[in-house]
C-alpha cells in the first residue's frame, strides 16, 4: 500500500477519503472483470465499464468530503487553527 506511511498522520475525514477511494478502485476493478466475462454477449461491454470505473475516483472523493467535512480545528488539532484577530 502506497500510503501505509502517511496514515499515521492523517485525519479521520482524510483517512475516510482514502478509504472510500479504494473502495471505489476495487469495485471498478471488479466492474472490468465483469466486462471481460460478458464479452461474449456484450461485444462493447468495456466502454461503459471503464466510464464507470473512471467516473469513480473523484466520485468518492465527492461523497467522501460530503459525508465527513474536514474541519482543520478539530481534524488537525489546535495548532491547525486559524489565528485568532
Amino acid at each position: 500500500m502506497l500510503v501505509r506511511l502517511s496514515l499515521a498522520g492523517l485525519s479521520r475525514a482524510e483517512l475516510f477519503v482514502v478509504m472510500t477511494a479504494g473502495m471505489a478502485t476495487n469495485s471498478g476493478n471488479t466492474l472490468a472483470i465483469y466486462a471481460v466475462f460478458l464479452r461474449e454477449a456484450l461485444p462493447d461491454a468495456a466502454r461503459p465499464v471503464l466510464t464507470a470505473s473512471v467516473i469513480s475516483a473523484p466520485a468518492a472523493v465527492l461523497v467522501a468530503r460530503l459525508m465527513l467535512p474536514i474541519d482543520t480545528a478539530v481534524d488537525r488539532g489546535p495548532e491547525a487553527a486559524p489565528p485568532q484577530r
